[in-house]
């Protein structure tokens, strides 16, 4: 044990640091007014390492601790404490980052394969062990470079890889009818290339459920726009109701569809009584609804 004056500094067996420097005052108790001097380097965030006697006793001599009391200790076990950041991490950080430009979003999943095994990192203790540099996306290539600070590293990282964007569409999952309407029942999303699903015409659940199908469609198909039709509330040649309405006078006269309609569109309509022949607009199953007249209404043709 090296001979020492009381109140000198005293030699820890082991210590625990958070930053890039060991301080006297981490190496040892009782370290006075040089405990904020730095010592040397810490070890890698996440990592430990043994420090000898006689490194220490040259590193404190320099900042002027030239007595101290070493217990007998030989070496230092130094451990710098750190966060884990993991591939999954870095594949977070990306998706963000489409997701704020707009190219990613409810409907779309960025899918992210590394180049290489790039395994995990230890970040120094912070509110942001992974810094997203810069992100280089390619889409013809499908390819990205991912330029990421890990905290307590000086050096910036280039990560690349492959970036496929798929998108959730509605497939059938049973064969429906020519005019069929559509359930929530009839379909499920399932992934695809965007590419693809913007090719073919790229929809929602909600752009579809309820919808009428325009042809009898097989069970796996994809669904698009095109596929679908509002329902039809008016079919060709059927009787309809009419309904005029004018604050509270309400009229309702039987008439006769010359042409099929969905909620909203317009359909001419035969007047069963006068043969007048007025446009109407579909409101509901067999019911449409008139601004005309009464008098254009009710009167007889010619």
């Amino acid at each position: 044990m090296a001979n020492t004056a009381i109140g000198a500094p005293v030699l820890k067996p082991s210590i625990e640091v958070s930053s890039l420097i060991v301080t006297v005052g981490d190496m040892f108790d009782n370290a006075g007014i040089n405990a904020e001097r730095a010592l040397f380097r810490s070890p890698f965030p996440g990592t430990k390492g043994n420090v000898s006697l006689s490194a220490i006793k040259k590193a404190a001599a320099k900042v002027g601790v030239v007595n101290f009391e070493d217990r007998g200790l030989e070496r230092v076990s130094v451990k710098r404490q750190g966060i884990i950041v993991k591939q999954q991490d870095i594949k977070i950080a990306i998706i963000e980052d489409l997701t704020n430009r707009g190219l990613l979003n409810d409907s779309t999943y960025g899918e992210i394969v590394f180049n290489e095994n790039i395994g995990d990192f230890y970040a120094d203790l912070s509110n942001k062990p992974l810094v997203l540099v810069d992100l280089k996306y390619y889409p013809r290539a499908q390819s990205f470079n991912a330029f990421i600070q890990i905290s307590g590293e000086n050096k910036i990282r280039n990560i690349n890889g492959t970036l496929s964007i798929l998108a959730n569409v509605p497939h059938l999952i049973k064969s429906l009818q020519t005019g069929a309407i559509i359930s929530s029942s009839d379909v499920e999303l399932r992934l695809v290339s965007y590419r693809f699903a913007q090719g073919n015409g790229f929809t929602d659940l909600d752009q579809i459920i309820g919808k009428q199908i325009r042809r009898a469609t097989r069970k796996g198909v994809m669904l698009s726009p095109k596929d679908v039709i509002e329902p039809e509330l008016i079919a060709r040649s059927s009787f309809v109701t009419l309904y005029y309405r004018n604050g509270p006078l309400t009229l309702t006269i039987k008439g006769q569809a010359l042409n099929s309609a969905a909620k909203g569109e317009l359909v001419s309509v035969l007047n069963l009584t006068s043969k007048n022949i007025v446009q109407a607009m579909a409101i509901a199953p067999g019911t449409v609804e008139i601004n005309a007249t009464p008098l254009e209404i009710a009167k007889p043709k010619g």
